[in-house]
């Protein structure tokens, strides 16, 4: 479903395409076109401070899509630079 769309962004001969929820969506989607992209890859998470600590948020207002560090480890893990 992305694949598509990332493709024909990154065939502009644009230096950068910048993930977004599409990251948070799928994570494993998300660490194999930082593989085949490298630096032409950046990834913007949304964040919300909670009691818990920073938290990645969902697509509606409030929601919570999980834990930041786990997901900044796994983009890390992946080679993800930006």
């Amino acid at each position: 479903m992305y694949e598509a769309a990332l493709e024909r962004a990154l065939a502009t001969g644009c230096a950068r395409f910048n993930l977004r929820r599409s990251a948070l969506t799928d994570l494993r989607w998300c660490a194999t076109a930082i593989a085949r992209h490298g630096e032409r890859i950046g990834v913007s998470l949304p964040v919300h401070l909670t009691d818990r600590g920073p938290r990645l948020a969902g697509p509606g207002r409030g929601t919570d899509a999980g834990d930041l560090w786990s997901a900044l480890t796994m983009l890390d893990d992946a080679g993800c630079a930006r």
